[in-house]
């Protein structure tokens, strides 16, 4: 009923906070059209900020029909201009360093903040919601 993919900035893997591996079937950069396109990100999201990362987010976001940023993917969703004038949430712990950085955001203390595309989620249990909200 579902398929997923992983797709990693170079299609290398990658590692979650907690260590667990992450082997990616390629790169963001050749996504072709999905329903969600969910960008996730970590303790470490200041890392992809960089040149490259904003680029591909920006062709990712043509070839989703909703891109759901998860933790603190909405930091590089920013960079990337594809929160401009929007409500956006972030994980906890960064979210004053989110505000302080995007002063053209709507920067909110919400566990999820839709409204449109794309839509930004703070925390695993949001995430969780979300997913059983989509099977649902």
């Amino acid at each position: 009923m579902f398929d997923w993919i992983f797709l990693t900035l170079y299609g290398a893997a990658v590692h979650t906070s907690n260590g667990l591996p992450i082997l990616p079937q390629g790169r963001l950069k050749d996504l072709e059209f999905v329903d969600y396109l969910f960008v996730l990100s970590s303790c470490q999201h200041r890392l992809n900020d960089d040149a490259k990362t904003p680029k591909a987010l920006r062709k990712a976001a043509g070839e989703c029909r909703a891109m759901i940023g998860l933790d603190t993917a909405a930091w590089l969703m920013a960079v990337a201009e594809l929160l401009e004038g929007r409500r956006a949430t972030i994980r906890w712990d960064v979210l004053e360093s989110f505000a302080e950085k995007f002063l053209n955001l709507d920067n909110v203390r919400q566990c999820v903040v839709k409204g449109g595309n794309p839509v930004t989620r703070a925390g695993a249990m949001a995430s969780f919601d979300l997913t059983r909200q989509i099977i649902q």
